[in-house]
């Protein structure tokens, strides 16, 4: 019964609030964060029709949401190949989203270039690969 009759009090104590007065938005920060920058090199694997594939992700540029450069380097037994992206993300879902480009290095016409779409934190990178018949993608950041 005590607790009871101190917030009852504590509430009518409090008055009007003033016009000025911090909002809950001023006081919690952003939970904002953005995991591409410039030079980030990221590492996993990725599922297409061949299998299982090494892939480096290597951020080039970046121009605020937009990653204007990357390179998505692959390596399945042996079969290498890189093809530029660009790309977008947004910092309040953490989704981001990669288009292929032109090839740097293609190694045959059997292969062609795909896009990544999923979801990204400081550390890692994971998804869906944007490309026919092909499967999941899982990326981590390398620290330098």
């Amino acid at each position: 019964m005590r607790r009871f009759a101190l917030v009852v009090v504590v509430l009518l104590g409090c008055g009007p609030v003033p016009e000025d007065a911090p909002t809950l938005g001023m006081l919690v920060p952003a939970l904002a964060h953005d995991p591409f920058h410039a030079g980030d090199h990221w590492r996993g694997t990725y599922t297409c029709p061949q299998g299982s594939t090494a892939l480096d992700l290597v951020i080039v540029s970046v121009d605020g949401s937009d990653i204007t450069d990357a390179l998505f380097d692959y390596d399945w037994n042996g079969v290498t190949g890189s093809f530029h992206l660009s790309g977008t993300f947004d910092a309040e879902s953490g989704h981001a989203t990669f288009l292929d480009g032109a090839w740097i290095s293609r190694p045959s016409s059997e292969w062609y270039s795909v896009g990544l779409d999923g979801t990204a934190t400081e550390s890692s990178y994971a998804g869906l690969i944007v490309g026919k018949g092909c499967g999941s993608f899982s990326l981590t950041r390398i620290r330098s």
